[in-house]
């Protein structure tokens, strides 16, 4: 990454550049709790081994294997996501147990020997969510769980909206149904979901996350560059607003699904 001087500089990074140049804590939908309800529901513990895809700045691997002594691997596109994940390991003092590599998930060389998939919201953002679905099950022996937390909405987003939320974002957000957000999963057993809605915050809520993590971007850069600072938490206060406004039409599901080499994709028991 090119040195970031100006605020220029700051709104010309990716959308996953400028997450890992701040280190912002890139959460799955539900952050710690949705964390906990994987554990719990997917028997998470010392001998599991974690592997991630779109594992951004590392918040969800490097947590729950914090919380188990599980071991973990993260897999982003971004190598500057990857550089902040791994320094984030080592912060943990989870380095021994944790690390995450730069590479296209969609062909990362996978030959088994994981025992759980953690895809948060990310599996929908893919090019082809299905495809890059089948491709992370070679993760598995026989047998695995693919831990999701996928967005869904009960309402259309208008149409303005989406094309802000793309200039914001580099992605267009989430804009369809529940039915539809599944059927991606088709043919893994439903061994645990929680449908969940999205409170708004308000506006003092989302100053001070933001200001919070552009302190401590501060803090650990040892930055004096006033003008990038102020770039920095503008760009991230209008992220997080613009999520914050779609929270009006989303909700999210956590889920633990069950992968079963001999039966799938085929389906024996009725969903609920």
């Amino acid at each position: 990454m090119k040195k970031i001087m100006t605020r220029g500089d700051v709104f010309s990074l990716s959308y996953t550049d400028f997450i890992a140049f701040v280190n912002q804590t890139n959460v799955p939908p539900g952050s710690h709790s949705t964390l906990t309800r994987w554990i719990v529901n997917s028997d998470i513990s010392e001998s599991s081994r974690l592997i991630e895809f779109a594992s951004t700045t590392g918040f969800s691997t490097l947590n729950i294997c914090k919380k188990t002594g599980s071991t973990g691997l993260g897999i982003d596109i971004s190598s500057q996501s990857v550089n902040t994940a791994n320094l984030n390991a080592q912060k943990m003092g989870l380095a021994h147990r944790v690390r995450f590599e730069h590479s296209d998930a969609t062909n990362h060389m996978l030959s088994g020997g994981f025992t759980h998939v953690i895809f948060g919201a990310a599996l929908q953002f893919f090019p082809s969510p299905k495809k890059m679905l089948l491709h992370s099950l070679n993760a598995f022996d026989q047998q695995g769980k693919v831990l999701a937390s996928p967005f869904y909405t009960m309402k259309d987003v208008p149409e303005s909206l989406i094309i802000e939320a793309e200039s914001v974002f580099g992605i267009t957000p989430t804009n369809v149904r529940y039915k539809d957000v599944m059927n991606i999963y088709e043919g893994l057993r439903v061994e645990y979901e929680d449908r969940l809605d999205i409170i708004q915050e308000s506006e003092s809520e989302l100053e001070h996350y933001c200001r919070s993590t552009i302190d401590r971007f501060k803090n650990n850069s040892n930055s004096s560059n006033i003008e990038v600072e102020e770039a920095c938490f503008d760009r991230l206060m209008s992220i997080r607003v613009m999520s914050n406004i779609l929270r009006e039409y989303q909700k999210y599901s956590v889920l633990v699904l069950g992968y079963e080499s001999e039966e799938y994709p085929s389906r024996y028991v009725e969903l609920f």
